[in-house]
């Protein structure tokens, strides 16, 4: 809908919705901080108590009843136990606070933070980070988690992919050539899709690529978009 009162829609930058309530939608944005709505996006409150950042990069939930949920911010990582009513900062061991994606495993409930400083992962909800960069050592802008094998974890810089299969202990590089050295042909966005294991996405200036090995190779797969760069997916 293009009526949404309480929240300023183009500054949203991050998206996540509740497994557990489905009518709950937590929105990150540039300017507003969280905004959380309880009725599908009709109505917007937040962002609560306690949250000083106003620029969200992210959004990861626990899809509980009750649930825990995480933003990655300019500030670091801020979680809220509370459904956003109180928010309290999580970043200890993370060396650069401008965090820039977060991303949770349901399974195992490990977090992953990216961060100019590469991959800090979380053990415990974020009370702890610890610094993830065998094989990684760059600025970190996105992360995608393989939904078939958690353990397996694909990481864009602003050129290259790199995929770790160890839960982000150790990183490689791809070889693939997606046509994005120099600065304007840079890697946007970056994902994965339940139910299609090995399948990864990602875009480059004017194109889009789609990968079913796991992101060793990439093949085009923009039959029918328009010659614009994709920013997410």
């Amino acid at each position: 809908t293009d009526t949404m009162p309480d929240l300023d829609y183009a500054s949203v930058r991050a998206l996540a919705l509740d497994s557990a309530q489905p009518a709950v939608v937590l929105a990150g944005t540039t300017r507003d901080g969280v905004r959380r709505s309880d009725n599908g996006g009709k109505s917007w409150t937040g962002p609560g108590a306690g949250f000083f950042a106003l620029d969200v990069n992210g959004v990861a939930t626990d899809g509980s009843a009750t649930p825990t949920t995480w933003v990655a911010t300019g500030t670091g990582i801020w979680r809220t136990t509370d459904d956003g009513a109180t928010w309290a900062l999580k970043s200890a061991g993370i060396t650069n606070r401008s965090t820039l994606c977060i991303v949770r495993d349901a399974a195992s409930r490990m977090l992953y933070a990216c961060t100019g400083d590469g991959v800090f992962r979380s053990a415990d909800g974020g009370e702890k980070w610890v610094r993830q960069h065998s094989g990684l050592s760059t600025r970190v802008i996105a992360l995608a988690l393989d939904p078939a094998n958690p353990a397996t974890l694909h990481a864009r810089d602003a050129h290259w992919v790199y995929t770790s299969r160890d839960g982000g202990v150790t990183w490689k590089k791809s070889d693939a050539d997606l046509e994005s050295s120099g600065t304007i042909n840079g890697v946007f966005a970056l994902a994965t899709a339940p139910g299609m294991p090995g399948a990864v996405f990602a875009s480059v200036f004017r194109h889009f690529w789609k990968s079913s090995d796991g992101a060793t190779t990439f093949a085009k797969s923009g039959t029918g978009l328009p010659l614009a760069r994709v920013q997410t997916v």
